[in-house]
């Protein structure tokens, strides 16, 4: 299979065939159909791989760079990532490592919107990003962002209940 490349989770189907019986079983076989039995069960943040997450965030910076900080969803290879992702994912919790990763490539973005616009206040997506600004955007730094804010709202959440 020398040069095949690798199949994903889900195999060959059209679109307009998502809703056919054989696919919805290939999607729920490979832990990724949402139901109503899982639905909620989704909205939860679990450990992923740290590959994971460095993929993610190169790959969102690089796509940032190249598009100007557009969100062009033809030329993005973000889908590789998510498919990666999956694959080393117990089926339970693909689902979960999906609104995961969401969660992370939503705050490096953010992390590279915020270093476009204080490098420059007058940067608008769209418009050339200065050479240099996201080199001292981190995927660490971001993380632990992410980390401190979510502490803060457990914090209040806490505060408010007692």
């Amino acid at each position: 299979m020398f040069g095949m490349q690798k199949p994903t989770i889900l195999g060959t189907f059209q679109l307009s065939q998502l809703n056919s019986s054989s696919v919805q079983k290939q999607l729920k076989a490979a832990g990724l159909l949402i139901t109503d039995e899982n639905a909620e069960s989704r909205k939860r943040i679990i450990p992923i791989p740290e590959s994971s997450r460095d993929e993610m965030f190169e790959l969102t910076k690089k796509e940032f760079l190249r598009e100007n900080g557009v969100q062009n969803g033809d030329t993005t290879k973000r889908s590789d990532v998510y498919t990666n992702l999956h694959w080393k994912m117990k089926k339970n919790d693909r689902l979960a490592a999906g609104y995961t990763m969401e969660k992370y490539e939503g705050a490096y973005r953010q992390a590279f919107l915020d270093a476009a616009r204080k490098a420059d206040p007058d940067w608008k997506v769209g418009k050339p990003v200065k050479l240099g600004v996201l080199d001292a955007v981190t995927r660490e730094s971001v993380e632990t962002n992410m980390k401190k804010l979510a502490n803060k709202a457990t914090q209040v959440s806490v505060d408010i209940t007692v």
